[in-house]
């Protein structure tokens, strides 16, 4: 089987961004993605070519997107993509306007492992993360004022200290027990691997960044990157005994977030992973994309601040780009939109006609959106010379199929590079 047939059947087209090789390299074909318009003409001639030799329908996606995706590229490398998309219009901003005149104090979180906060129904639930032990602990916030909960899975061997996978959830927060712990497959590869697991049960329509303004706020203080980069690492690894190594991963409302941490925090995360997520902030559809996920919560600009502002700048994750420079093991994952064989998985099939309306649908142009969205990030890591992982599923809607897809590529990662299985 070619190679091309190879990412056909199985539904992956994995990138990486390589400076050194001047552009991006599928895994495992042994020539460069095409850069100009003729050879992008050519793969698809060459996709084409290779019908005979795999399943129809799992060649035409995957060729297809092979070329939307080349096309991207080419695109959004071009002279106008500044001009067009605002790629390079604001330089980074690196420390937080809200303190610049003043010192940003910050309380080590205090860790319950006691069972301090009442488990939710959802915690009975019979789901297959329950065999690995997991726990509902509690951390208190003082930048938030309250107690937030926490699912922990523990490393199954704890005779020596081992590294966190810190997991955010999408729009709703894990609040109704459905997180990247709980429904992926997260919890086993973690397992299999002897590491720890510990994901926010509290956040929903948050994106889980630090709010400009939630003095208006119905659920209270919204700083989670303050909680989750600050106040929370130390002293629940103390807390845990684990080692002090983490990575983060977000997917959905948190997936442009997490890039965001790491531009915030140089040095914190051993490795990042970003799926489906959308990383602008201050331009016009970034904003809008945001609104969606904070609706029910609060407005854009309680959130990031006025428009082209510092704040808002502060909390662009494709503006900030070159802040990443020097961090490692950085994974970004998106689908195609339409629906695939993640989505008729017992597990995250619909139920309903409704939802399966929703899930062609909304599914669809929802990771059509953050597959744009990956687009520009890539291009612009490509444009600063950033190494990455970027891996782009032929098919798959904006659901729970696509996070666990992306979810194990990170985690298949992470064993490989980051926290190689002892």
């Amino acid at each position: 089987m070619t190679p091309d047939v190879a990412a056909a059947a199985t539904g992956t087209d994995e990138t990486v961004v390589s400076p050194e090789l001047g552009g991006v390299t599928p895994v495992g074909d042994a020539s460069a993605s095409p850069t100009t318009a003729s050879e992008t003409a050519s793969a698809l001639a060459g996709s084409s070519a290779n019908l005979s030799s795999a399943n129809f329908l799992a060649v035409i996606p995957a060729a297809f997107w092979k070329v939307i995706n080349s096309l991207g590229l080419l695109f959004f490398r071009g002279p106008f993509s500044s001009d067009l998309f605002g790629v390079q219009t604001y330089a980074p901003i690196s420390e937080d306007p809200r303190f610049v005149d003043q010192l940003q104090v910050v309380v080590p979180a205090t860790i319950d492992l006691d069972g301090k906060l009442l488990e939710p129904a959802w915690w009975s639930w019979d789901m297959d993360y329950k065999k690995y032990n997991p726990k509902y602990i509690s951390a208190y916030s003082n930048a938030m004022g309250r107690d937030i909960p926490l699912i922990y899975i523990p490393a199954p061997d704890q005779s020596t200290p081992r590294p966190v996978i810190y997991a955010l959830s999408g729009r709703d927060g894990g609040e109704d027990g459905i997180t990247l712990a709980t429904n992926t497959e997260l919890a086993k590869m973690a397992h299999d691997l002897n590491l720890n697991v510990v994901s926010p049960a509290e956040g929903a329509n948050s994106n889980y960044v630090d709010w400009y303004d939630d003095s208006a706020v119905a659920r209270g203080k919204q700083q989670w990157e303050t909680f989750m980069t600050k106040e929370l690492p130390i002293a629940l690894e103390d807390a845990i005994g684990a080692s002090h190594q983490r990575s983060l991963l977000g997917m959905s409302a948190s997936g442009g977030p997490v890039i965001g941490y790491a531009e915030h925090n140089p040095g914190l995360y051993d490795a990042v992973g970003s799926i489906s997520g959308c990383v602008e902030v201050d331009s016009d559809l970034g904003r809008y994309a945001q609104g969606q996920t904070l609706y029910g919560l609060g407005s854009v600009d309680e959130a990031y601040g006025p428009q082209h502002g510092d704040y808002s700048i502060y909390s662009d994750a494709l503006i900030n780009v070159p802040l990443l420079a020097g961090q490692q093991n950085i994974f970004v994952f998106n689908a195609g939109g339409l629906l695939g064989p993640t989505d008729f998985m017992d597990q995250y099939r619909p139920t309903t006609e409704g939802d399966w309306l929703a899930r062609i649908k909304d599914g669809a142009f929802i990771e059509w959106g953050t597959n744009y969205f990956t687009h520009k990030l890539q291009a612009r890591m490509l444009m600063e010379g950033i190494p990455a992982d970027f891996q782009y599923a032929s098919s798959g809607a904006h659901a729970w199929g696509v996070f666990n897809e992306g979810t194990v590529a990170f985690m298949n990662m992470i064993g490989e590079r980051v926290y190689p299985k002892q």
